[in-house]
């Protein structure tokens, strides 16, 4: 009986060790969790904080060349708004826009292995038929931006399908757009 008991008395302990051990590597990992999280959120605060103040200087840059001259002509000698009376749009509008970006931008395995991040923006016309052209990378906020996080912007902005073009007194024209495309690891 007394072995009996000792045995039992010692299961019981065990299982009280293993449970206890159990619930400090618990609460180990959600603090090692909870850190990566907060490491997560603040590197994703610090892009978009670059993100928003470069495009906001963008914006800025295009509003005083728009009155400077609220057009030009392009490379094929055809006439470009900087601003329309009415915007190209996204089918779909922003949302969209953005849900088509983050559905088909892949992070490039190079820039992944570096630890690469950063803000490309990128400059390119909506033609009069709605279609993307001229797309070309106008500036980057990184420490050293990757190529390939260039390359895979452009490929995105290339790969868009027909907007519904801008229009100036009711005709459909060419106009410039600008968009950020934030790189950021996760």
């Amino acid at each position: 009986m007394k072995k009996v008991l000792s045995i039992l008395v010692m299961a019981i302990a065990i299982i009280t060790i293993q449970s206890c051990a159990g619930k400090t590597d618990k609460k180990a990992e959600s603090e090692s969790t909870a850190n990566i999280e907060q490491t997560k959120a603040e590197r994703a605060a610090f892009w978009e904080n670059e993100r928003v103040e470069r495009a906001e200087l963008i914006r800025i840059e295009l509003i005083k060349l728009a009155e400077q001259n609220p057009t030009y002509e392009d490379a094929n000698g055809n006439l470009v708004y900087v601003v329309a009376e009415v915007d190209p749009v996204f089918n779909g509008g922003d949302k969209a826009m953005m849900k088509y970006i983050r559905d088909n931008l892949k992070f490039p395995e190079e820039a992944l292995e570096r630890g690469d991040e950063g803000t490309v923006f990128v400059d390119f016309i909506i033609g009069k038929t709605g279609m993307v052209r001229a797309v070309e990378i106008t500036d980057f906020q990184s420490h050293g931006l990757d190529q390939s996080l260039q390359n895979e912007a452009m490929r995105v902005i290339n790969s868009m399908p027909a907007w519904t073009p801008g229009s100036q007194n009711g005709e459909a024209v060419n106009v410039k757009f600008n968009i950020p495309i934030t790189f950021q690891m996760i």
